[in-house]
């Protein structure tokens, strides 16, 4: 899981570190850079995955996510520090290593690509840190096997006609080095987005292997297709949740269109189903979270590792009692998920301890963010009020401008 993030020149982040827990929300006013605080999570791992052939594709990316007010000639850096314990097989013996700490940075340029790429881990039982990958802009430098000697880090170089294919790429070496899989092991193999739209959770869709929400939600009937064939407590649990949320709600169920397709139903307490197109905003919409939340609660997760659950926005269209079960059924994932959810709504807030928040606000430099804390001072204000009252009234930061 993340433990720690700085981001430099990312969108309306300038330079700022920000510590993550299992539990995180991110407060501020419309504007703020909620969005751009889990868009940078998201770029670093398309970056990860991916990465780019050419300079204009490099480029046309880049441009997209770089601070406006800084010069061509200034560096982006995403960096980032994950405390996931992983253990690594060593072959051809059947020793092992175990990963407790991994730090990653990258650093981006115009007109150039990545240039410059560190990955060092800490090892359970050592002090030096294992470096994996030292890159600048002529050459990259990796560990290709293990030695518990750390003075043999970084041995390999990269073949230099290899190094200018992958100018538009993380992770150089990944192809060689076992080490480097690590952290796409730790960061990208169990991280799920979610900006819910109900015009795409009404979609009708097929129901080949739909196991997990997509990020938009226009898989849902698929997802509940495959659940009610293959693992009907699964469906069980979703109803039992909306049962006791949604007045009047029976059960959801699915309905074929003769075309290898479905769409899901929703049968209320006097007989009556609802198809798609007459759903409410708000009840899709919660349906496609609460389908998220449980299925990822049935997902096998390593030992050791925690994936990296994200939510934008949930209270969108959604009445604010709903706000409680939200972080209820949010905070039953923290055994397998650190999550990051952000939002604006007071009611969401409402609902918070003092721990879980991340507060923004916004000046001329940029986005600025910090973690609460729970001073003396802050502890008298909350004797008197609620913690979305104090935020509401800017006593926190994190308001509007007028706040």
């Amino acid at each position: 899981m993340i433990k720690k993030l700085r981001l430099k020149n990312f969108l309306s982040y300038k330079d700022v570190t920000i510590d993550f827990n299992d539990f995180n929300v991110i407060v501020g006013a419309n504007a703020s850079g909620k969005t751009n605080l889990t868009k940078a999570l998201l770029v670093l791992r398309d970056l990860i995955i991916g990465g780019f052939q050419t300079l204009d594709d490099f480029d046309a990316f880049a441009e997209a996510i770089f601070n406006k007010n800084i010069s061509e000639q200034e560096r982006l850096v995403i960096e980032i520090v994950m405390t996931d314990e992983i253990d690594i097989p060593l072959f051809p013996t059947n020793d092992k290593i175990i990963v407790e700490e991994q730090h990653y940075s990258i650093e981006l340029a115009l007109g150039k690509g990545v240039v410059a790429e560190k990955y060092w881990l800490k090892l359970k039982g050592k002090n030096a840190p294992f470096h994996v990958l030292d890159r600048n802009e002529t050459e990259a430098n990796f560990t290709f096997d293990y030695n518990p000697d750390f003075s043999t880090c970084l041995k390999k170089k990269l073949d230099a006609n290899i190094f200018k294919i992958i100018k538009y790429q993380a992770l150089a070496g990944k192809s060689y080095s076992g080490f480097l899989v690590v952290l796409y092991q730790s960061y990208c193999e169990y991280f799920f987005s979610y900006v819910l739209s109900s015009e795409k959770l009404i979609t009708p869709f097929s129901s080949r292997n739909q196991t997990l929400l997509s990020y938009d939600g226009q898989n849902l009937s698929g997802v509940l297709e495959y659940y009610k064939k293959h693992n009907k407590q699964v469906i069980a649990d979703i109803n039992e949740i909306l049962q006791r949320n949604i007045p009047n709600f029976d059960y959801i169920d699915t309905k074929s269109m003769g075309i290898g397709t479905f769409y899901f139903t929703v049968r209320e307490k006097d007989g009556k189903d609802y198809g798609l197109r007459e759903l409410s905003d708000g009840t899709a919409i919660f349906i496609g979270l609460v389908t998220a939340i449980v299925t990822c609660q049935y997902l096998e997760i390593k030992k050791g590792q925690k994936g990296i659950f994200i939510i934008e926005e949930p209270e969108k269209n959604l009445h604010p009692q709903l706000m409680e079960e939200i972080v209820v059924l949010s905070k039953s994932l923290t055994d397998k998920f650190q999550v990051i959810i952000t939002t604006h709504s007071t009611d969401l807030v409402a609902q918070l301890d003092v721990e879980d928040v991340i507060l923004l606000d916004k000046s001329q430099e940029g986005t600025r963010l910090q973690r609460i804390k729970k001073t003396e001072e802050l502890e008298r204000y909350l004797e008197e009020f609620s913690l979305d009252q104090i935020w509401l009234n800017n006593d926190l930061g994190g308001g509007t401008i007028n706040g």
